[in-house]
């Protein structure tokens, strides 16, 4: 609820892959590898650095300039690893469909677990995505 304050996007979806493509000119969009786990396969596994994580997501159904950003959150503890730079989305009126991209490099995980990628718009949560980060070998449920 943001009583007062500009009317928020919906955010429908919000996606973690490996790389998107976009086509100058055209409307269709590539997500490259999308997922949900990340496995560490390094020695040892951790900390671990993710080279890249890219986040999209399409925004809908808002008014006026929202400035966005994206946490990366450790679940168990709710710290907060990294913070993107704020991205300002300007909506001319409720029918504007913006798609947004975020590249998040060297994204660093302490240990293995659950983690969510959280995206606010002005100041506001608006969406998650869970993912896990596993080990080498290690199995998820």
């Amino acid at each position: 609820m943001n009583p007062g304050g500009p009317l928020l996007p919906v955010v429908k979806p919000l996606v973690l892959c490996e790389d998107v493509l976009t086509t100058p000119g055209r409307e269709n969009v590539h997500l490259i590898n999308v997922f949900t786990i990340i496995r560490s396969r390094t020695s040892p596994p951790f900390p671990y650095r993710k080279r890249l994580i890219c986040v999209y997501a399409q925004l809908s159904d808002a008014e006026g300039e929202i400035p966005t950003w994206v946490e990366v959150v450790e679940a168990s503890s709710q710290q907060t690893l990294l913070r993107t730079a704020v991205h300002l989305v300007v909506f001319p009126h409720r029918r504007m469909l913006h798609r947004v991209i975020y590249r998040i490099q060297q994204c660093p995980f302490p240990r293995p677990g659950t983690y969510l990628v959280q995206l606010f718009g002005a100041g506001y949560f608006l969406a998650d995505q869970v993912f896990h980060v596993l080990g080498p070998g290690a199995a998820h449920e």
